[in-house]
């Protein structure tokens, strides 16, 4: 497991209430096993494709402190404006590197892996 954090912000925040997370995986399963995961940490998860995640954050129409994705590339737009974990077998640490805060987790991983990284990064804004 890998934390990226841009050099020029060390901005850190303490946590606060689970807000929402986007979930962009595109097989339903590994998705809803996120949600269910997530959910009994008390974490409001919202599954979601590409396009819909990102309309989310464009309209603001739902709060969100955290998208969770195998495609980080589809989300370099808001590489500054909401943490991203980043899932792969094999991640892409440049790509990674791109947003002010990205932490990969390699799959396959323990669910308390996947906890951690998730608290880490909705503590970091």
């Amino acid at each position: 497991m890998v934390t990226y954090q841009h050099e020029t912000s060390g901005k850190v925040v303490p946590p606060g209430e689970h807000e929402g997370a986007i979930v962009v995986i595109e097989d339903p399963f590994i998705r809803r096993y996120l949600r269910d995961l997530l959910s009994r940490y008390g974490f409001r998860v919202i599954g979601s494709d590409v396009a819909a995640a990102t309309g989310m954050l464009r309209s603001g129409s739902e709060h969100v402190n955290l998208i969770i994705t195998n495609k980080p590339a589809e989300f370099l737009e808001y590489w500054d404006q909401v943490p991203v974990l980043y899932l792969s077998a094999m991640p892409d640490p440049e790509l990674a590197a791109q947003f002010l805060y990205c932490r990969t987790v390699n799959k396959p991983f323990r669910p308390e892996q996947l906890v951690e990284a998730v608290r880490d990064l909705t503590a970091t804004l």
